[in-house]
């Protein structure tokens, strides 16, 4: 990860530069490392801060992760832990994820989860990728345990007018993925995996 100021979209391409550079082996020894999505930011400890994120590759974790040469990047571990997340399309501006967010929000705070983390943007595709055809995400981190009861959960997400209900199962993520009416949230449990953060 990089600790970068300015605004949104600004932080986004200027942290992306010293983290391509970390894993393209241009800044330090060794091997380059396997690009990955999605490109991960969130809002900093200060005024108008921004942290941008790679994750890496699962062969690896934060001992066998080359030492970054350049001062501006550091690894984190990310251990297992549940959230909420919210999938869109779109040019991602401040203004849009500022209005998923505020879906995310309102859907969390419906379902028995409490919120522990600050949004997380999440980004998947080249940035000269149509709108149309990219696919972003944001994220809550929440609790693991409900404060409600499943039986009461069940009756409000049943007033989201849940389309569909299923499990998804892959090699590092279990989802529990519901498809509302108006959007897509999805709660899933992150296992293991090797994160910059």
């Amino acid at each position: 990860s990089v600790k970068i100021i300015g605004d949104q979209y600004s932080a986004l391409r200027n942290g992306f530069k010293p983290l391509a550079g970390y894993i393209g082996a241009k800044e330090r020894e060794g091997i380059k490392i396997s690009m990955t999505a999605p490109v991960i930011q969130s809002s900093g400890n200060v005024e108008n801060e921004w942290v941008v994120s790679f994750s890496m590759p699962s062969k690896y974790n934060k001992v066998s992760l080359p030492e970054p040469k350049n001062d501006q990047v550091y690894t984190e571990e990310m251990m297992q832990t549940t959230a909420a997340v919210l999938r869109f399309s779109g040019n991602a501006n401040q203004q849009l994820l500022d209005k998923k967010t505020a879906l995310l929000l309102k859907w969390v705070e419906t379902s028995g989860y409490k919120i522990s983390s600050k949004p997380k943007y999440l980004f998947y595709n080249p940035p000269a990728t149509p709108g149309f055809l990219k696919r972003n995400e944001v994220m809550l981190v929440v609790n693991s345990e409900k404060t409600d009861d499943w039986a009461d959960y069940g009756n409000k997400i049943n007033q989201t007018k849940i389309e569909k209900v299923k499990w998804m199962n892959s090699r590092n993520i279990s989802r529990f993925q519901t498809r509302a009416q108006e959007c897509k949230i999805t709660i899933f449990r992150i296992l293991g995996i090797s994160w910059q953060e």
